[in-house]
């Protein structure tokens, strides 16, 4: 467990809206913990095809953002999916195709589940552990394929079209939509702190479908 970001949970109060052509945390969307800005570029992507491209200033580098070019020739905002004007004094850096985005949406967003499904970690868990029963491996037996994970792409998105409506408390699955999220504490073996490598981090995560919100490291030896 190593988030590269221990505040991702801000990422998740509130979606992206058309001010945003670049993921809030100023990585690239394949490596972006913005996972928002990902589940709306692929929405995007699935309506009409095409590839995500990265456009940068050419003498400016700080300037840059991400439009969809479709498969017909226009170029659409990211998350919105409005049609934009042909920006000539841009140059394309990169293109990403769907598969790529929905790879790293799986990755970067579900490395939790895979964990809790795969029965093969030694981490002390407390916290909301029944949330996590009906997912969890029973210890000796083989980890079952995944059919959520096999068959993402075939799993509905949130519908961002829509407005969203977030109660206090809540953050917003790329899923699920609004959800009062779950918390667990992941402990290292006493053998690792007793060598002084020892690591505690909290994760929050969506109840339903267990997309990983964050994971904090919060104690370490």
């Amino acid at each position: 467990m190593n988030s590269k970001d221990s505040n991702t949970l801000r990422f998740y109060r509130r979606p992206p809206t058309e001010k945003n052509v670049y993921p809030r945390d100023g990585e690239r969307a394949e490596r972006s913990s913005d996972l928002l800005f990902v589940a709306m570029v692929m929405q995007t992507m699935q309506s009409i095809g095409g590839r995500l491209t990265l456009f940068s200033h050419p003498t400016n580098k700080k300037i840059r953002g991400y439009r969809v070019h479709a498969a017909d020739g226009r170029y659409l905002h990211p998350v919105t999916g409005s049609e934009l004007p042909p920006d000539e004094k841009h140059v394309v850096k990169m293109e990403l195709k769907l598969p790529s985005l929905r790879a790293h949406l799986r990755d970067e967003g579900y490395g939790f589940r895979r964990l809790i499904r795969s029965g093969a970690h030694d981490l002390e868990i407390s916290g909301d552990e029944g949330v996590l029963d009906r997912h969890r491996i029973p210890n000796g037996e083989q980890p079952a394929a995944d059919p959520f994970l096999d068959n993402l792409h075939l799993a509905k998105l949130l519908d961002f079209a829509q407005p969203i409506k977030v109660k206090r408390g809540q953050l917003i699955c790329p899923l699920d939509g609004p959800v009062a999220p779950g918390e667990v504490t992941l402990r290292s073996p006493p053998s690792t702190w007793t060598r002084l490598c020892g690591r505690e981090w909290v994760v929050t995560f969506c109840p339903q479908c267990l997309f990983q919100f964050q994971d904090a490291l919060v104690q370490m030896n």
